[in-house]
């Protein structure tokens, strides 16, 4: 009995050993290739990376940060601009002054010069006067000719009127007499309402030929006195 059941139990197939996980027979562990491909893969990432972020920060013309560098550009030539203004300020200051102290030079020499000549008309020695004698004083023209003769006036002979006038009468008869008028009345210690115009007629005198402003001496003209007289 115990031989016939031994004799027909069946045979029992052997167990093979586990194999542990990521061993060399294990078909499902990761092999060192694979691991390395993933490390040069991952490096490769990393190197490209660092590659294209310089490039994108770049502007479009190729230049570093564009925009910025525009920017900081322009800051300077302003800075060199303000600088360059204010080293030339003073230059134009000084030269503002100068110009200032030649007109001021300027202006002396004509007043220097104008002292010689009278102020406000024609050098009395271009300004020609017919004196003539209105009034019953005798020697009375030939004493304001010398009078204004000495004043510097080219003063033609004195004449004598031919009428009496009741006060001293002054004709300029050209523009050089109308300019020469004030200083004239000035020297005359006379006023405007000693002068006559065309208006008023023609002096009264035989001629007046030569003469730029004839004076009419009436009564009662008191010539004043020069500077250097007692």
């Amino acid at each position: 009995m115990s031989g016939g059941r031994t004799g027909s139990r069946r045979a029992t197939p052997a167990r093979q050993p586990a194999v542990p996980h990521g061993a060399a027979g294990d078909p499902q562990a990761p092999t060192p290739l694979v691991s390395l491909r993933g490390l040069v893969l991952l490096a490769f990432g990393v190197l490209l990376v660092a590659l294209l972020l310089p490039s994108a920060s770049r502007g479009p013309q190729g230049s570093l940060h564009g925009p910025r560098l525009t920017t900081a550009f322009q800051a300077i030539t302003a800075h060199r601009r303000s600088t360059t203004r204010r080293s030339h300020a003073p230059e134009r200051r000084s030269s503002g002054a100068s110009s200032s102290s030649r007109s001021g030079t300027t202006s002396a020499s004509s007043a220097s010069s104008g002292s010689t000549a009278t102020t406000g008309g024609p050098a009395p020695a271009s300004v020609h006067l017919l004196v003539a004698n209105g009034s019953n004083q005798n020697g009375l023209a030939a004493q304001v000719g010398s009078y204004l003769q000495a004043k510097g006036y080219g003063v033609l002979t004195p004449v004598t009127a031919l009428t009496t006038v009741p006060s001293t009468l002054v004709y300029p008869l050209d523009p050089t007499g109308q300019a020469a008028l004030g200083e004239v009345l000035a020297a005359l210690g006379l006023g405007q309402g000693a002068v006559r115009t065309a208006a008023d007629g023609p002096p009264p005198v035989q001629s007046a030929t030569g003469a730029d402003l004839v004076v009419v001496c009436g009564p009662g003209l008191a010539l004043p006195a020069s500077p250097g007289s007692t």
